[in-house]
């Protein structure tokens, strides 16, 4: 016969029962590991009438002195997850502009210069330099109206493919839009060798379809913002993270020139598969770290989760590091200024629509006086160099700015607005060496140059006075939730 339990026991089960009853109570979730310590286990009554299995389960720590462990955090993992997304989404933008700018550099080692012509005027006397190097051996002897097609090629398609870029990414996530971007022109750029010593017909055609699978990567990434990024910090992550288009022009136009220089891959094949294969590579690392939203990230930890659910509402050598400087001074004005509107914007100083007039005025400004400078320089080098680093430099307001605009009026809409306006932004990339060698035809003078550099900076400031009438940098209604439902019930 079991003996009847004290007063004691079962005063000391019933609190186990209490004890029990609180910690199911508070542990719903099962991703949540709490443990309790017995506050009687040195009672000598306690220890007499609980036998070894019992003891074996009995739980070791207090739980009201453990701190919940969640199973969704990574071991030693401090930075956000958007800060994650965003520092891949700048190496995919520096694999994208590598892939693009890499045959501007290249060009000039595989086709033959036509100096040979007497139709070209040199308005300022070449210097020569005396060196020991044995002259270079081109691959090809391409007519400069071939050249420019070549070079031209990637817009024709890069503007088709905007719209419905940023479409696509709305409707199906922008993960697999922006890195199959990235991808399709990996690959094709690792072709490029080839089909240059095919044809020029089959190297056009292969820019045209890189253009047309780089086309979506703006657009998507800017779907991308709308999901990630919360309103305060859309003038700083966005524009830091696509600054990548600008390291990507700085370090591939020196590397491009060493490589070629040094004959590495055989010279200026090099271009094409260094960058090629480290795109893919990218891709491979994307595959793993981008994701659609916070919603569908498996590693995201819960505080930054609900912060962004409750922020977001979803609705040659010398020459190329000459051409790097820009984009040097560009990379650091989005980055000082960029912080600065946030910090601006954050404390509600000023409202959106008149910091982002602001730096589109003062962008534009900097911009376009350096632009005209740089046709009254004449044959001073080094003032066209320092106008030309200033006059990019100062683009920088815009890249932090209007440019990003989209996210302020409309973030669940953002992959069609910026397909819209980049489309019509790929216009002056092939229109402009049209207009550039009409002007420059048996015309290779300074004053040719000068009405070039005052037709962009025209054009500039006219779009800055557009900017500044038309835009407003409230959320517009038809961006909200509640405004498609209200529309429906109409």
């Amino acid at each position: 016969m079991r003996a009847k339990p004290s007063n004691i026991d079962s005063q000391y089960e019933s609190d186990d029962d209490q004890n029990s009853l609180k910690h199911n109570e508070s542990s719903p979730d099962p991703h949540y590991h709490r443990t309790v310590v017995n506050p009687y286990e040195n009672s000598v009554g306690r220890i007499n009438s609980v036998d070894d299995r019992e003891r074996e389960t009995e739980p070791l720590l207090d739980i009201n002195k453990v701190e919940p462990v969640s199973t969704s955090y990574l071991p030693c993992t401090k930075i956000s997850s958007r800060y994650v997304l965003a520092i891949w989404a700048f190496f995919g933008f520096f694999a994208l502009y590598a892939m693009r700018v890499n045959l501007s550099v290249a060009i000039v080692a595989m086709v033959a210069p036509q100096s040979t012509l007497n139709r070209s005027v040199q308005a300022c006397p070449v210097t020569k330099v005396n060196s020991t190097k044995p002259p270079p051996e081109y691959e090809f002897d391409w007519e400069p109206s071939k050249q420019g097609l070549i070079l031209g090629a990637f817009f024709y398609g890069y503007i088709t493919t905007q719209i419905i870029g940023g479409n696509l990414a709305e409707k199906f996530g922008a993960k697999w839009i922006f890195g199959g971007s990235i991808l399709v022109s990996s690959i094709l750029t690792l072709l490029t060798p080839l089909a240059a010593r095919v044809d020029y017909r089959l190297l056009v055609a292969i820019r045209v379809i890189i253009g047309m699978a780089s086309g979506p990567a703006f657009p998507s990434a800017a779907a991308l913002w709308g999901q990630w990024i919360p309103a305060s910090e859309r003038s700083t992550v966005p524009p830091a993270a696509q600054t990548g288009t600008n390291i990507g022009i700085i370090c591939t136009t020196p590397l491009v020139s060493v490589m070629v220089d040094g004959g590495f891959l055989g010279g200026w094949p090099s271009a094409f598969y260094v960058f090629g294969a480290l795109s893919v590579l990218w891709f491979i690392g994307w595959c793993f770290f981008g994701f659609n939203s916070p919603n569908v990230h498996p590693r995201i930890s819960k505080k930054e989760l609900i912060y962004l659910n409750k922020e977001i509402v979803s609705h040659p050598t010398k020459s190329g590091f000459t051409f790097a400087l820009p984009y040097c001074a560009q990379f650091l004005t989005i980055i000082v200024i960029g912080q600065l509107v946030d910090r601006i914007r954050a404390r509600k100083i000023l409202s959106i629509t008149v910091l982002r007039k602001a730096q589109a005025i003062i962008g534009t400004l900097g911009t376009c006086s350096f632009l005209i400078a740089i046709g009254y320089m004449g044959c001073d080098h080094i003032g066209a160099v320092i106008c030309c680093i200033l006059a990019v430099g100062f683009l920088g307001f815009n890249t932090c700015g209007p440019i990003i605009a989209h996210l302020d009026i409309a973030s669940n809409y953002a992959g069609t607005l910026v397909g819209i306006t980049n489309m019509l932004a790929t216009i002056p990339g092939f229109v402009g060496p049209y207009v550039v060698g009409a002007i420059t035809n048996d015309n290779q003078t300074i004053a040719a140059w000068r009405m070039i550099f005052s037709i962009s900076a025209g054009i500039g400031a006219f779009g800055c006075i557009a900017f500044c009438i038309l835009f407003n940098g409230e959320e517009q209604k038809w961006n909200r939730i509640d405004y498609e439902e209200e529309s429906v019930d109409t």
